[in-house]
């Protein structure tokens, strides 16, 4: 091997960690999705990488015993290698079953409260279809029951539970588009939700499931969370 492919080899080592996690300098202050590390697969490809470009030099050297004591020794290199990504790839199995059940358990909880939401939003005095929803306040301390339990002690970066989902920006369309509210519904970050959440009667209101937790106030009738 040449002195600048040792050189380079050096100095693409060197890198590759910030490299890999070029996510976490773009984003410092912002949770990273596990989609976004693929670039950690590289450690993975680079022994494989670098052992076939090894085992390719081997036939164009003659050095007896010396060139199969090589030979062998890469051979045994590349079946630990295989056996080491086999276990790695057992483990990301079991690691994305784990996601995608959590991602299941989520939407499934997250449906379940809102179809229950939606139908005590519709059984609510002066409810009509053409009135617009107001969410108000954050239901991450208000849901009745610890969301995903059994994965509760499962780090899934990316994967939401269900209280995150209930105060994600995308929660009013989740109402209309997957649970069928006919209104139309603005979710608690919206700038009519904090108009609403400094009014007199909003504050007086109880927190969801409470009675009295869902008004007509105005022109909006008002689901108050917290």
């Amino acid at each position: 091997m040449k002195l600048k492919h040792v050189i380079l080899l050096v100095l693409l080592a060197v890198f590759y960690p910030l490299a890999g996690n070029i996510i976490y300098v773009m984003v410092p202050d912002a949770p990273v999705h596990m989609l976004m590390l693929f670039g950690m697969t590289g450690i993975l490809i680079a022994p494989l990488a670098t052992t076939e470009y090894y085992m390719e030099l081997l036939p164009k050297s003659n050095l007896g015993s010396l060139g199969n004591w090589r030979k062998n020794l890469g051979s045994l290199c590349c079946w630990v290698i295989a056996g080491t990504i086999a276990v790695t790839a057992y483990s990301y199995t079991i690691f994305s079953n784990e996601a995608y059940l959590k991602m299941e358990l989520s939407y499934e909880q997250t449906y379940s409260f809102s179809t229950r939401l939606l139908g005590a939003i519709e059984t609510a005095d002066g409810y009509d279809k053409n009135i617009p929803i107001v969410l108000v306040g954050s239901a991450l301390d208000n849901v009745a029951y610890e969301s995903t339990p059994e994965l509760d002690k499962i780090t899934l970066t990316g994967i939401a539970d269900m209280k995150e989902l209930l105060n994600s920006y995308t929660y009013a369309y989740f109402l209309r588009r997957f649970v069928g509210a006919p209104n139309i519904v603005y979710d608690s970050k919206s700038e009519i939700s904090e108009k609403c959440k400094n009014s007199d009667m909003v504050e007086s209101m109880p927190n969801y499931p409470a009675a009295g937790s869902i008004k007509v106030v105005g022109k909006y009738m008002v689901v108050k969370f917290s």
